[in-house]
């Protein structure tokens, strides 16, 4: 069994602010900004509740769009946890965790943690 992690809204909210987004410029990334600034209600809701900013991704990678006109992408976002006994929508692991929210899917784990820095992984299948 993995440990569980609860993220710490207000404590990655100020690792945000103190990170510079890297936007690239390339057509494939461009696309996800694009489409991260129109989110579905509920990942937007996600990504609040959470404290992480979208936009604010760590080495982004992009994939070929697929014949099913989605483009996956993966990359990290850095984040503060702190141990947590309960699971829940708001707690990550070792362990992928899978958010569908619609028109698009995001999967979400904790890949690393220590005292000075913790990074949530992603995977995301998004529309064209």
């Amino acid at each position: 069994m993995c440990a569980s992690f609860k993220i710490n809204k207000v404590r990655t909210e100020q690792i945000n602010r103190s990170i510079e987004s890297h936007m690239c410029d390339c057509p494939d990334c461009q696309r996800y900004y694009r489409y991260i600034k129109q989110l579905p209600p509920p990942a937007k809701a996600f990504f609040e509740e959470t404290g992480t900013d979208p936009v604010k991704c760590q080495e982004l990678w992009a994939y070929f769009p697929s014949d099913n006109g989605y483009t996956h992408y993966s990359g990290f976002f850095f984040i503060a946890v702190k141990p947590s006994a309960l699971s829940g929508r708001l707690t990550l692991t070792k362990d992928w965790k899978t958010l569908n929210f619609g028109s698009c899917t995001f999967r979400v784990r904790l890949e690393y943690t220590s005292d000075k820095k913790s990074i949530m992984g992603f995977e995301a299948d998004l529309p064209v």
